[in-house]
């Protein structure tokens, strides 16, 4: 359960739903928070108007002995909890709390509010108790000036001190209300989305993923000639999931259908292989009965051409002769060769040597049609693989002789041999007549020639030895640029 995707997706939900409850929550808060001081606030700035405005009508009808009585009614009409008149440095000259010993404010620590600018503003709390204490100063205005000609601009202050424990009561309570409907909301909202995933979502995936294991229990059974089940029974669904059943449906399909055209091909190889088969066995049959004639008749001839002198017209007619039958001798030997390729025999040779007795033995025919020899050894001489030394040299053999067949001008024939990542690579290049593009796919084809002369036999023997052992050959060709052929022996046996 714990790898379900089901539970991945429901707790990434939960975790966004509970970073956006918070974030909510907090915004909530902080509003919320200022609203009520700012209500606070305006609440003392009312009182300090109502205040502002008894204090000076008392003070100039000189009834100053009713000011403490009108403040005392302010404060529990308004439910402040103390209005004093402050002189000009602090001290308290009325209030409407007969408790009090306070006798003076400091003036000094107060701050001015950045909302009020015609007032100062400190939070005082005393025994537990929170308050705001407000001061308006009470300017030295014309009318004030018939007492007071000699003092300064300001009189003195009015003080409002308003109680906020009441406020944050019920700051507590709107914020334990938030966080209860914030839960329900968005746990309600939680179990809502969690339900659509579970229908829209992971019931499709889980009916799917079931189809998918059904698919598989199936597959042993398609060598008795089954077929893969197709998906029934499913809703047609325009959404992503829909689009996935029916991919999948579209696969099935395709598979079930590969698959008939693979088995109807096998047959078919199986088929052309017996034929093949049956074909290789007569041939070679075949070859071994024309090869002990012709070998006969080569003799007798050679025979014949040594007791004719040499001024006799009939050794020209002998030498063609022979010179045929030594064609179809090599037709016969690379038929063998296709019909009975043996196993290679392993062992540790010098591919070094192998390439320079190669070489030797081509010299002839480099010299007859004037091919420069260019070699590029990148090897020491003690260089050693695993591979069968006559297949080995019989591949090369076949390479270096068609691409010095295929320069019937002269021409350059390049042999270079690397060692990377523990295989031994022979590069051979010629610059003859190339080979067509569309007939490069064919060359490894039985009896596919591009030459005059030949089997056809060569290349598709050079590709079943390579095979064997555990190599490679590679060719590319440029028609009248010539041809370049990779053999890549793997240094170690397969």
């Amino acid at each position: 359960m714990k790898h379900s995707i089901f539970v991945k997706i429901l707790l990434a939900m939960m975790i966004m739903i509970a970073i956006a409850a918070a974030v909510l929550f907090r915004e909530a808060h902080r509003t919320g928070h200022e609203l009520l001081v700012t209500l606070a606030h305006a609440r003392a700035h009312a009182v300090a108007d109502v205040g502002l405005h008894i204090v000076e009508q008392q003070m100039l009808r000189k009834d100053r002995e009713e000011i403490t009585t009108y403040l005392q009614t302010l404060a529990e009409s308004q439910h402040a909890r103390a209005i004093r008149i402050l002189g000009v440095h602090g001290k308290i000259v009325y209030t409407s709390d007969s408790t009090t010993t306070l006798s003076r404010l400091s003036i000094n620590n107060l701050e001015q509010h950045p909302r009020y600018s015609d007032h100062l503003f400190e939070l005082v709390e005393d025994n537990g108790s929170k308050s705001e204490h407000y001061l308006w100063p009470l300017k030295n205005t014309m009318k004030c000036r018939r007492c007071h000609e000699a003092d300064g601009p300001v009189l003195g202050y009015l003080g409002v001190e308003v109680p906020i424990d009441d406020i944050e009561e019920f700051a507590r309570i709107h914020r334990k209300s938030n966080v209860n409907l914030t839960i329900i909301i968005f746990s309600s909202l939680g179990v809502l989305l969690g339900l659509a995933l579970l229908v829209l979502v992971i019931r499709p995936i889980n009916k799917l993923k079931r189809h998918v294991a059904e698919v598989e229990e199936h597959i042993p059974y398609l060598q008795e000639g089954g077929t893969l089940p197709m998906m029934v029974g499913s809703d047609r669904r325009s959404d992503e999931i829909g689009s996935l059943e029916q991919s999948f449906r579209n696969l099935i399909e395709r598979l079930n259908k590969a698959y008939e055209e693979l088995v109807e091909l096998h047959g078919k190889q199986l088929e052309r292989a017996d034929q093949l088969a049956s074909a290789g066995e007569m041939a070679a049959s075949i070859a071994h009965e024309i090869k002990n004639p012709v070998s006969g008749v080569k003799a007798a001839l050679q025979v014949f051409l040594r007791k004719t002198a040499k001024s006799d017209s009939k050794r020209e007619i002998i030498d063609e002769m022979i010179v045929q039958l030594d064609r179809i001798n090599n037709a016969v030997n690379d038929l063998l060769s296709y019909a009975r390729i043996a196993p290679p025999e392993f062992s540790k040779i010098f591919i070094v040597d192998v390439l320079n007795r190669t070489i030797a033995m081509l010299q002839p025919e480099l010299d007859a049609r004037k091919v420069e020899l260019q070699m590029d050894l990148l090897l020491e001489k003690e260089h050693r693989i695993e591979g069968d030394q006559q297949q080995v040299q019989q591949v090369i053999w076949n390479i270096m002789l068609n691409a010095v067949q295929s320069m019937s001008d002269g021409g350059t024939l390049g042999v270079r041999m690397d060692q990377t990542n523990g295989e031994t690579t022979i590069t051979i290049s010629d610059k003859g007549r190339g080979i067509p593009a569309g007939m490069l796919e064919r060359i490894y084809k039985p009896f596919y020639t591009t030459k005059s002369k030949g089997s056809g036999l060569g290349m598709t023997i050079a590709r079943r030895i390579m095979q064997q052992h555990g190599g490679g050959i590679h060719v590319q060709s440029k028609e009248k640029h010539g041809t370049t052929v990779r053999l890549i022996f793997p240094d170690t046996q397969p």
